[in-house]
């Protein structure tokens, strides 16, 4: 009998290390898929961003035809060009996501079972800025990054400040009138009131999501109490 235990707990141990190492080599995928498509996306935003700038500063040149045709083709093509890198910003995004909250998920796992492990933790943690000092055996650390709110998504501003700013920029450029001024003033005023309609839409969102939980809660409750009964 003991022979069996032996080897019963020899299997469980090798299982325990299959799976273990099932995890980390997800997680090793996981960060080169982040990696791969994040740094690509870097490369390819630092590429169409110079060209653009290229574009309009080639507009003042000499060389260059100074009518409405040459220059407008040339607003046309540095425009499109960063809304093709938005584009593609937002086809990678989703891959970058998911493989970041596989890398929480798995690091989570790992810390369940006493592995210390806070890469990804740490980095989300910082990027809160809700503390300086942080003693991850004195708090609950992913309720406090639940409460924190997670990642600065500050970047997203840029994106609507670029996505402003060069069609402004050529409207300027080629009608260098009060009219020019307009259609630059109602372009800004667009790029200022989307992200705020989002942060209306994002607010209602967690509003119903927080009153959807409360009725489960409630439910939860008066079924324990009839059970009770």
């Amino acid at each position: 009998m003991s022979s069996i235990a032996a080897e019963d707990g020899t299997l469980s141990d090798k299982k325990q290390e299959r799976q273990l190492n099932i995890w980390l080599t997800e997680y090793t995928a996981a960060n080169s898929t982040r990696d791969h498509y994040d740094s690509t996306r870097w490369l390819v935003g630092s590429i169409f961003i110079a060209a653009i700038f290229t574009m309009f500063a080639s507009s003042f040149l000499d060389q260059v035809p100074q009518d409405n045709l040459a220059l407008g083709l040339l607003a046309v093509s540095s425009t499109m060009l960063w809304f093709v890198f938005v584009f593609y910003d937002q086809h990678t995004q989703p891959w970058i996501n998911a493989a970041i909250d596989r890398c929480h998920k798995i690091e989570n796992i790992l810390r369940n079972q006493e592995y210390d492990i806070y890469l990804h933790a740490w980095i989300k943690f910082a990027r809160t800025k809700a503390e300086k000092e942080y003693d991850k055996d004195e708090v609950d650390y992913d309720r406090k990054l639940s409460l924190t709110g997670g990642f600065n998504h500050s970047a997203i501003y840029v994106i609507y400040l670029f996505s402003a700013m060069i069609p402004v920029a050529w409207i300027i450029r080629l009608v260098p009138n009060q009219y020019g001024v307009v259609g630059a003033a109602i372009i800004i005023a667009i790029t200022l009131l989307w992200p705020v309609r989002k942060q209306l839409e994002a607010e209602r969102k967690e509003r119903e999501e927080e009153e959807e939980r409360r009725k489960s809660r409630m439910q939860q409750t008066s079924h324990r109490h009839g059970a009770e009964t």
